[in-house]
Formats: C-alpha cells, structure tokens, sequence
C-alpha cells in the first residue's frame, strides 16, 4: 500500500487526469495529498472521499457515491 511519502513519484510518473483520495484518509491528509499533487500537475481534478464512508456504508455504496460525483469532478476548473 503506497502513503503519502508515495504520492509525488506515484503521480510524477503516473501523470493523472484525477486523482481520487480513498476514505482511508483523513480530511487534513487528502488535503495534503491533493496539494502534492496540484504541486505537480496544477490542473488536475481531485476528489476525497469522505473519511470512514467505506467502513461506514461498505465499499459498493462508496463506489455509487463516487459514481454520482463523477460529472461534477470531471466538469471541475483548475
């Protein structure tokens, strides 16, 4: 499992359109890792999802969750 020591060669070398932050993730860390990641592609599209909603609500409900935000993400401006 990579950490957030991880996340600038993983997006350096990866070079992503969007980078989503898993529920893993505290508020404060996915902030970090989205601002690492800004750091190195300034116009890449970010999304966090919220703290604990895997555990909370299971990992299928979690994916429909990201699924309903996908054109807000994907229509966001940088």
């Amino acid at each position: 499992m990579a950490g957030i020591e991880d996340v600038h060669d993983i997006v350096q070398q990866v070079q992503p359109d969007v980078l989503f932050c898993a529920s893993m993730w505290t508020e404060d860390e996915s902030k970090q890792i989205q601002q690492i990641a800004r750091n190195i592609i300034p116009n890449i599209r970010t999304y966090a999802v919220p703290h604990g909603m895997q555990v909370a609500i299971g990992p299928d409900a979690t994916v429909e969750h990201v699924k309903s935000k996908l054109v807000e993400i994907l229509s966001q401006e940088n």
